[in-house]
């Protein structure tokens, strides 16, 4: 199996009643039974499940059940499940089989109704498990197309009870439809979709694309204008500039280097300064201080031998005889004593001894801090001349060449714009002379002619039907041709709705069967044959004017279906069990009034 997928199981799920479930296997799967047991109701959750709007009749047997599961394996042979209510609603999508799926197990929600824009869709998950997702339709005679949905698909692999005898078109259910739906048979025999089909324009159209056409060649024209002033091609012009950019960057790129190790030199020589002046500053604060000192010294001294002096002069033997003070001549109220006095004078000498050697020593420091102010103010000096070197460098030097190379870069910047305008203005014009093109394709110049379904382009299909029919043994058949007046086919000269309505419905089973044997070898294929009740007449009629089928077709429908055909796996509802000779090659699956598909209480 190339593509496509089979039905593994049909499953209800209720509260409180017992599973109803069917079993299918590849190849011929058969349900039979009596009426109302069931095999209608199968038919119709079939379809439900297959993206049908409406649920299944809601039965008196199936009124307790709640959910409906479809457990399919694709070519690949993986396994899903479909689940969904009875009552219309969306699908959960589960990687697994039936039994296998839990309560925490991730599902996808599929929406029930189809849409192109949707991907979430139970139509397009089915769509790609048979290949024929994006595929597209035409849909009226100006070349309208839509993309196709599974429901367009289910008619041509499954036919209910009440189709299955129909006079109407096997391809055709209304003249409203016609297009779409021989569209659809079109696909599924050739595999060619209407993709390529741009749909008829209305007089409107037309005159707006021709105005839109008169735009594009003025700009076509003014653009080839523009572009023949350029003396160089704009491509090498901008390969030659992107050229320059690069050298010039790279140039820049060593001088930024350049630039940030004499920067950096700069730097280190401004912290060293910085300290030069720092130190500078300290030594100019204290020889201010010593110097202020030194006065304080000096004054001190000079207060000292003033109060020496003052001491000699005190002393008994300098004194005036009228007893007044020498300095002030003011009266002397009481004598000091010599050994007081010299005790002062000792006192002071000894203190203008230490205050001198202060002073010297102070003045030993003051000459140290001289030379040193001397020897750092040298070296500030020569690290200022160090900064204003690497300024200089800086500012014109490296800084002046890197700014002369970003002028240059800005230049050939300046330069790859113009060429880059250039090309988009290149680039524009084929973008322009392409939509020109497509413009003028897209005027017809005559009436559109689409591909149809026609007695030559189903002649495979007629073929096939014919190859089905004889695997019966179809009495008195000829031969199997499409009537395209009618869209249906004519057997053995006849056309079909003249047959009798055990005729009609063998005649479609063979139709059903004969399409699915078209697509066994081609990488798409339509889903599961689902027939039911081809042999509707093979039970006695009640009206005795009634065209029946006979005992033998009715068997060797069944005998072709089982060993004849190769198809993966067709599904048949019908009233009569197969014959003895093919039991063992089937899935018979045999209702009773007592055990239906759903179980009794």
């Amino acid at each position: 199996m190339k593509t496509g997928f089979i039905i593994k199981e049909l499953r209800l799920i209720g509260k409180s009643v017992e599973n109803a479930s069917i079993v299918f296997k590849k190849g011929v799967n058969i349900i039979t039974g009596p009426s109302n047991v069931g095999k209608s109701y199968i038919f119709q959750c079939f379809n439900y499940m297959f993206g049908g709007s409406k649920p299944p009749k809601p039965i008196k047997e199936s009124r307790n059940y709640d959910f409906i599961y479809l457990e399919l394996i694709d070519s690949t042979n993986t396994t899903y499940t479909l689940l969904s209510d009875l009552k219309g609603g969306n699908f959960k999508l589960y990687n697994s089989s039936i039994d296998k799926i839990k309560e925490t197990d991730e599902f996808e929600i599929l929406d029930r109704k189809h849409s192109p824009y949707n991907e979430q869709t139970v139509s397009a998950f089915l769509l790609k498990l048979n290949n024929l997702t994006g595929k597209k339709i035409r849909t009226n005679q100006k070349g309208k197309t839509r993309p196709i949905s599974y429901r367009d698909i289910v008619k041509f692999s499954m036919v209910n009870e009440s189709k299955i005898t129909t006079e109407e078109s096997l391809i055709v259910s209304h003249y409203t439809k016609a297009t779409e739906e021989s569209n659809v048979l079109k696909l599924i025999v050739t595999g060619n979709d209407d993709s390529t089909i741009i749909e008829s324009l209305s007089k409107n159209q037309i005159a707006n694309r021709k105005g839109k056409l008169e735009i594009l060649k003025e700009f076509i024209n003014d653009n080839t204008k523009d572009l023949k002033t350029f003396k160089i091609e704009p491509s090498l012009m901008l390969n030659e500039t992107n050229s320059l950019i690069k050298k010039l960057t790279e140039n820049h790129s060593n001088l930024q280097n350049k630039f940030n190790e004499i920067e950096t030199e700069r730097v280190k020589t401004l912290v060293i300064l910085h300290k030069k002046q720092s130190r500078k500053r300290i030594i100019e604060e204290l020889y201010k201080r010593t110097d202020l000192l030194k006065s304080h010294y000096y004054s001190d001294v000079s207060r000292l031998k003033s109060t020496i002096e003052t001491s000699v002069l005190l002393n008994e033997e300098n004194h005036s005889t009228n007893g007044n003070c020498p300095l002030c001549n003011g009266e002397i109220e009481e004598k000091c004593s010599i050994a007081d006095i010299n005790k002062i004078i000792d006192s002071c000498s000894r203190e203008i001894q230490k205050i001198e050697s202060l002073i010297q020593e102070l003045l030993e420091s003051e000459k140290i801090l001289k030379e040193e102010f001397k020897d750092i103010s040298i070296e500030v000096s020569d690290l200022e001349n160090i900064i204003n070197k690497y300024t200089l460098e800086i500012d014109k030097g490296v800084g002046l060449e890197m700014g002369l190379i970003i002028e240059q870069i800005n230049r050939q910047n300046e330069k790859k714009s113009i060429a880059l305008g250039a090309l988009y203005k290149f680039e524009q014009l084929e973008k322009f002379k392409a939509e020109k093109e497509k413009l003028e394709n897209s005027i017809p110049n005559s009436k559109e002619t689409f591909e149809h379904i026609s007695t030559a382009s189903l002649t495979p299909l007629s073929k096939a039907i014919k190859s089905v029919l004889k695997g019966y043994n179809y009495p008195n058949l000829t031969d199997v041709s499409y009537s395209e007046e009618q869209n249906d086919f004519v057997i053995s000269g006849e056309d079909r709705n003249l047959s009798g309505k055990g005729y009609r419905a063998i005649i479609y089973s063979a139709f059903i069967v004969a399409l699915q044997e078209l697509l066994i070898q081609k990488e798409y294929s339509i889903g599961v044959p689902i027939i039911d009740s081809p042999l509707v007449t093979y039970r006695k009629p009640e009206n005795v004017d009634e065209i029946t089928i006979s005992d033998d077709l009715a068997m060797d429908f069944y005998r072709y279906i089982t060993t004849q055909s190769e198809l993966h796996q067709v599904i048949v509802i019908e009233n009569e069990e197969p014959p003895t000779d093919v039991k063992d090659k089937v899935n018979h699956i045999k209702f009773s009034r007592k055990n239906g598909f759903i179980p009794t209480k």
